[in-house]
């Protein structure tokens, strides 16, 4: 059977993360749509699960109706524990053979009609577009540091449109660097959306109703190294990209960068009562996250990445 809309959707699972939510939420969608549209899921995880116990694991998630649907099929690769999350979704795109693929997370599961509105994406024709990141933990818990900080600014309604959500993004399959260095690099978001936009003169456009929900945990220590890590990623692959401002001047700014970081944040959130509140109360730790990006951000630029880009999660 000819199928008119292909979607591959990458899906990078950290360590032992549920994929019953991920999984349940994009398989009963399925099933609500037209024969015409043809889903492939690539799982890459870096699991200490046997493979073929864990691939037994997520079948039995699939209703036998999904697993037999004719426009339905899934894939999994195996990484090493401690594969970073960009390896993991470049070892998913790199499989990629259809029209259309979707970058997701397993720690951010996509809500219950966000299959039904990136089909609708498709059909308009859109090259590439974005849907919101909403909270899943209550604006008390500390676990929503996370989101505070990477991405409040994705949260409906977004008033953003210089940034774009790494885990919620749909795009045509022709703007994928190569599939070799997608496995040996791994999928580096904020770089292939630059080169979209100067190199076709194309802005992700944002989807309503296509949001996914950010449901991280969060462990202080582990958080600073990350962002860290993060940083220094940025920074040491930064000037790898066309039109960047000099090393030099990007290295004498990064000691006020995580006050302008950190400023950032709060005016993302600060028409939002909300999440405003929540800054507030976990003030320290948004500042003392930003800390260690800029101090990442610094080494990156000022001896290269390193390591770094493999350690993040």
């Amino acid at each position: 059977m000819t199928h008119a809309i292909t979607l591959h959707i990458a899906i990078a699972a950290k360590g032992d993360t549920s994929l019953e939510s991920v999984l349940t939420t994009l398989t009963d969608a399925l099933l609500l749509h037209t024969p015409d549209v043809a889903l492939h899921l690539h799982i890459a995880q870096d699991s200490h699960t046997a493979p073929q116990e864990y691939e037994s694991i997520a079948l039995e998630l699939i209703p036998l109706p999904v697993r037999t649907h004719p426009g339905f099929s899934m894939a999994f690769s195996h990484c090493p524990p401690g594969t970073s999350i960009l390896r993991l979704w470049g070892t998913a795109l790199a499989q990629n053979c259809s029209q259309y693929v979707a970058v997701l997370d397993a720690c951010c599961p996509p809500s219950g009609h966000w299959l039904e509105h990136a089909i609708a994406g498709i059909r308009k024709g859109e090259p590439l577009f974005y849907g919101a990141v909403e909270p899943a933990w209550p604006l008390t818990d500390i676990r929503i540091t996370g989101y505070l900080i990477e991405y409040a600014q994705f949260k409906f309604p977004i008033e953003c449109d210089s940034e774009y959500p790494g885990n919620n993004i749909v795009f045509q399959a022709r703007f994928l660097p190569p599939a070799q260095e997608l496995e040996q690099k791994g999928f580096f978001k904020t770089f292939m959306v630059w080169n979209i936009q100067q190199q076709h003169n194309i802005s992700p456009t944002f989807v309503d109703n296509m949001e996914v929900l950010y449901a991280k945990g969060f462990n202080i220590p582990h958080y600073f190294k990350r962002r860290k890590s993060h940083g220094q990623c940025f920074g040491g692959c930064r000037h790898q990209q066309d039109n960047q401002p000099p090393r030099w001047a990007c290295i004498l700014f990064t000691p006020a960068l995580f006050l302008v970081r950190t400023a950032r944040i709060y005016n993302w959130i600060k028409h939002k009562p909300g999440l405003k509140k929540a800054f507030f109360r976990f003030l320290p730790l948004i500042i003392g996250s930003e800390l260690a990006w800029s101090y990442g951000e610094f080494v990156g630029y000022s001896v290269g990445a390193g390591n770094s880009c493999q350690q993040l999660d």
